[in-house]
């Protein structure tokens, strides 16, 4: 771990970890990277099945693409603070200022029940968290 600095002088030991933690966060933010990637090609993917204004998608099925601007706003960002004391991973309808129906088509609308397509597809990732947090930071 080379984050770590050990000192020894006047009758004490010291370890300081200040520079482990930028070490982590580099870690977990590359991982969050992969992770936001596949999380991307996966909603793009899903929602990338075509449809028409007269053959919608049904109830808890994923939405079709009608405009793709759904589809073409998915994406990902990972970010970090300053001192790197938090990392970020914000996916869904992001890019391009995302698109104002996304949550009615998560969480339907009072005309329109649910197409859920974020949640399903983010769960799946949130799953393999821990064994790929685990995996980052394990070369530290």
């Amino acid at each position: 771990m080379s984050g770590f600095k050990l000192e020894a002088s006047g009758g004490k030991f010291r370890v300081d970890a200040r520079g482990l933690t930028r070490e982590i966060s580099e870690a977990i933010a590359t991982e969050l990277g992969k992770m936001g990637a596949e999380m991307e090609g996966a909603l793009k993917s899903r929602l990338g099945v075509r449809g028409s204004r007269a053959r919608h998608s049904r109830p808890g099925e994923y939405p079709r693409s009608v405009s793709g601007r759904l589809r073409d706003s998915a994406g990902f960002s990972v970010s970090k603070n300053a001192d790197a004391s938090s990392v970020r991973l914000e996916a869904g309808s992001v890019k391009n200022g995302g698109v104002r129906y996304a949550e009615y088509l998560e969480k339907g609308t009072k005309n329109m029940r649910p197409r859920p397509w974020l949640a399903r597809t983010v769960s799946a990732f949130v799953k393999t968290l821990p064994a790929r947090m685990k995996k980052a930071l394990g070369g530290i």
